[in-house]
């Protein structure tokens, strides 16, 4: 049986243009325990997951230049070790845009704003799993 207070931490990217958000974002899952980092753009986001592997990819849809579906589909041609979960935290909360998310690779949607405790909640689900899985 799991340890109730075991939190696991994960390396977690937040993509998002709104840097405010995207900040936001990563302050509270650092203060949560998880190694998380901010960036501002698709292809930023690119380049750190050639150096970087992460748990956890949150990311924006509706961003300039290349939007998040793209970003996912460019990111999973890449071969992985072990794969990224992709959870996009966006405003774009049509069934047409769900759709697309959907096909893109994305395993999980929320629409912003996503209440911290949930995604912490996601989050811990998501480490208790990478944790079982690899022992």
């Amino acid at each position: 049986m799991a340890d109730p207070v075991h939190r696991p931490s994960l390396f977690v990217l937040v993509v998002d243009d709104f840097q405010d958000a995207a900040d936001t974002t990563a302050a509270v899952l650092t203060l949560s325990g998880h190694d998380a980092t901010a960036v501002y753009s698709a292809a930023e986001a690119l380049k750190r997951v050639e150096d970087q592997s992460y748990d956890v990819i949150l990311l924006d849809i509706a961003m300039p230049g290349m939007d998040g579906c793209e970003m996912v589909e460019r990111i999973l041609e890449r071969p992985f070790s072990k794969r990224p979960f992709l959870i996009a935290l966006t405003g774009c909360t049509t069934e047409p845009d769900r759709a697309r998310v959907a096909a893109a690779g994305v395993d999980l949607f929320l629409a912003k704003p996503v209440d911290p405790a949930i995604l912490e909640g996601i989050l811990d689900r998501i480490g208790r799993f990478l944790e079982t899985a690899q022992a």
